[in-house]
């Protein structure tokens, strides 16, 4: 059948369908920039002390800004600026509403929330600022109070002090000429200890020329102090810094571990990122945290792991492994919970408690369980799926259910039960179910529930 002809279109008919194509656009880009966007009052920390928010879910954001990256040349500007107009009269500054450095926030949308996250609203975070003159920032790192390496062997995630003679000698030039100098960070123990978290570089460097181990040079305006040492520059010079005043902020030891532990996160998320480990052996010092590092130095879990110069893993990957072996070694598979960074960090701030024989004991059993592991598998294809025929790195989800099972086996019962063993993971490979355990959602609460049921209940040896 012929289409009807509709005839010429009426100009408020063109004017109605204009403004509503302008609405839908309106209330689309709105709607895109909120489910990214919100309020940093929503749930961001403020420091009332310090006038302002601590943006450890990202952040400031302009709307204007991100609305322009987002849209322009695909909508009008008008439409754009509109909108930016009303958002900014809104809120003049914005933040993330989904944390961007949640690994879980994929898995929660296709598998459905897990309940044991702790809810924002009780994470806690304490921080006070700390105003310091240079010379007592000094005293305070002289006499152990404040850490930072490499003066000590701690906090041990830092990197090596990087900063060049020049570098160092425009910060000085900066105190000099009252340049704003952004804070550092600094995490307080239970010890009341501080360790420097954010601003090792700056604070070392001050450190260095107050002690006379570098002439500062290639200084752009306050060019007739180059060559000098600070023993060389005048006394009212030498005053100027020794009382100039650096502004520290520092996470308290009040603050919920969680939120102390994602503000170490953001902290170095916009250098060379620190893994969850390595900001670990920061916060949960101690015998246990060093006993993970002598964990991960076994030679057969060296032979295992196939390092090349004998030598762990040296973004503490390795011992972030031996975490997890622990955590469900002491608290079962019941005791999982998620975020897994969380239930990781509660298993090693528990371990700082432990007494000398607690961690030798578990020493031991991280040493035979590697050992029984091997009287199953060769070192090469120990922890790594069989189905696979190239070389491949150990997998994490089939090390934790190794581990778990002949952590509670005798030796002498996996030796004559070893090819039983075999044959029943290689035909847990082969079923569809379990090896989409292994590769999907692997943190995710239930489905780790489900990956240690169908194993448990194969492996059941009896």
């Amino acid at each position: 059948m012929a289409a009807l002809h509709k005839g010429p279109q009426h100009p408020k008919d063109k004017e109605s369908s204009s403004a509503s194509k302008r609405d839908r656009q309106l209330s689309a880009m709105e709607k895109w920039f909120r489910s990214i966007y919100e309020d940093p009052a929503e749930r961001t920390p403020y420091e009332s002390a310090e006038g302002g928010y601590i943006w450890i879910y990202g952040g400031p954001f302009d709307a204007k800004e991100v609305l322009d990256a987002q849209f322009a040349g695909k909508v009008s500007q008008e439409l754009i600026d509109e909108l930016a107009e009303l958002l900014t009269g809104e809120c003049g500054e914005w933040t993330y509403v989904n944390d961007p450095l949640d690994e879980n926030e994929g898995e929660e949308a296709e598998f459905g929330p897990d309940p044991d996250e702790t809810p924002i609203k009780d994470r806690r975070l304490v921080t006070q600022p700390y105003d310091l003159v240079v010379e007592s920032l000094i005293s305070q790192i002289t006499n152990k109070t404040i850490f930072l390496r490499p003066i000590s062997e701690r906090p041990s995630f830092q990197r090596r002090y990087v900063w060049t003679n020049r570098l160092a000698s425009r910060f000085i030039e900066s105190i000099l000429l009252k340049v704003p100098i952004p804070p550092c960070y600094l995490s307080q123990n239970e010890d009341f200890e501080l360790d420097v978290i954010d601003g090792q570089q700056r604070i070392y460097s001050l450190y260095r020329y107050v002690n006379n181990q570098f002439k500062i040079t290639d200084l752009e305006i306050l060019k007739e102090f180059n060559q000098y040492r600070f023993h060389q520059l005048p006394f009212k010079t030498q005053r100027q810094i020794m009382t100039y005043t650096l502004r520290l902020i520092v996470i308290t030891n009040e603050s919920h571990p969680e939120i102390k532990f994602d503000v170490f996160e953001r902290l170095n998320s916009n250098t060379v990122p620190l893994n969850a480990q390595e900001i670990r052996n920061c916060i949960y010092r101690g015998r246990f945290n060093d006993m993970l590092k002598d964990a991960v130095e076994y030679g057969p879990w060296l032979e295992i792991m196939n390092r090349a110069k004998k030598e762990p893993d040296r973004r503490m990957r390795d011992n972030e492994l031996v975490l997890r072996f622990f955590a469900y070694h002491l608290y079962g598979v019941e005791g999982y919970r998620t975020p897994q960074k969380h239930w990781l960090n509660d298993t090693a701030k528990a371990g700082m408690k432990y007494d000398e024989g607690r961690i030798q004991q578990l020493l031991n059993v991280w040493s035979s369980s590697i050992d029984k592991s091997l009287l199953i598998f060769e070192p090469r294809e120990c922890f790594r799926r069989s189905d696979i025929d190239r070389q491949q790195p150990v997998n994490k989800m089939i090390f934790d259910l190794v581990m778990y099972t002949v952590s509670r086996l005798s030796a002498s019962l996996i030796s004559s039960k070893r090819q039983e063993i075999r044959d029943k993971f290689d035909e847990l490979l082969h079923d569809s179910n379990f090896r989409d355990l292994l590769t999907r959602g692997v943190d995710h609460k239930k489905r780790t529930g489900q990956r240690f049921s169908i194993w448990i209940e194969k492996m059941n040896l009896g």
